[in-house]
């Protein structure tokens, strides 16, 4: 329709910020209608999540020491502009009129903080698992995008894109968009998008392996639903050797508070942590 033509960057910010409120409730009323006309009862579905790519560069990705320079060249530029000097030519990176300088350091400023709050979360990890600070890396493009391995083993910036699927019907109950990598956390949230969306609560849902968590099967009883999984499917504590047993062979004795394993030992509990895991929710996009 548009004989090729390719919309910028902020012409979809600007039509996300203009129609992304209206949406919802458009889906809303013809799940709502769908209901009365008995076409599907919104109770039974599927939940996947696809990684789709950001807009934003894969190979200009900052540090905080790149990050610091070109903040420092930003403000540079903006002081020329505000004494009415005419700034030198800058570099390719940079834009060339005062309303481009003006948003582009705003957005440097949000990547600054967005790089500040990987920099925190990357100081509370085990010693073992952190990685060196100069490592820690943002997307100026799209500073809330998340780094991870799309569906094609590429290392960039993406987003986690999850929808349900009605079983009876073509329709989608549900959907959101996660600035995380991966699927973790995200089946709480998803049955709350699809109750609000089609005012009907899930009864039973049917997941990939992903999703077959102990945190998913709890609140999945919480809840009532029902929920179809692979067991297993990705368990990284089946036993390597014939010499090991499998978890499926311990008993466990809620009298005792312990599980007994095939050789008539007792495993008791030692110590115990409460792991916080929060899928943190993005607006909807556009592209």
């Amino acid at each position: 329709m548009g004989f090729g033509i390719r919309p910028s960057r902020s012409c979809g910010y600007e039509f996300r910020d203009r129609a992304g409120s209206d949406v919802d409730p458009l889906n809303a009323t013809l799940l709502h209608q769908a209901v009365d006309e008995e076409l599907t009862t919104a109770e039974r579905g599927a939940l996947d999540g696809s990684a789709v790519a950001a807009n934003a560069s894969r190979r200009r990705l900052l540090n905080s020491e790149r990050l610091e320079k070109r903040l420092d060249q930003l403000e540079a530029a903006l002081e020329d502009e505000a004494h009415g000097e005419t700034p030198g030519e800058g570099p390719g990176w940079m834009a060339h009129t005062p309303r481009g300088l003006t948003r582009q350091h705003e957005r440097y400023r949000q990547t600054q903080a967005q790089l500040a709050t990987r920099q925190a979360a990357n100081a509370q990890r085990p010693p073992s698992q952190r990685r060196a600070p100069d490592k820690i890396v943002v997307s100026p493009g799209d500073p809330e995008a998340p780094l991870g391995l799309d569906k094609d083993g590429v290392f960039r910036p993406l987003y986690m894109v999850q929808t349900v699927r009605d079983v009876e019907s073509p329709l989608i109950l549900g959907y959101d968009v996660f600035a995380q990598a991966s699927e973790a956390a995200t089946l709480p949230p998803m049955l709350q998008r699809s109750q609000q969306l089609s005012g009907r609560r899930l009864l039973e849902l049917w997941v990939d392996s992903g999703y077959v968590t102990g945190m998913d099967l709890a609140e999945c009883a919480d809840q009532g639903v029902t929920l179809y999984g692979p067991w297993t499917a990705n368990d990284w504590s089946a036993p390597k050797t014939g010499s090991h047993f499998s978890k499926e062979q311990f008993t466990w004795h809620g009298d005792l508070d312990a599980y007994e394993c095939p050789a008539g030992h007792l495993l008791r509990r030692v110590r115990g942590h409460t792991r916080v895991c929060r899928a943190a929710s993005y607006p909807q996009i556009f592209t």
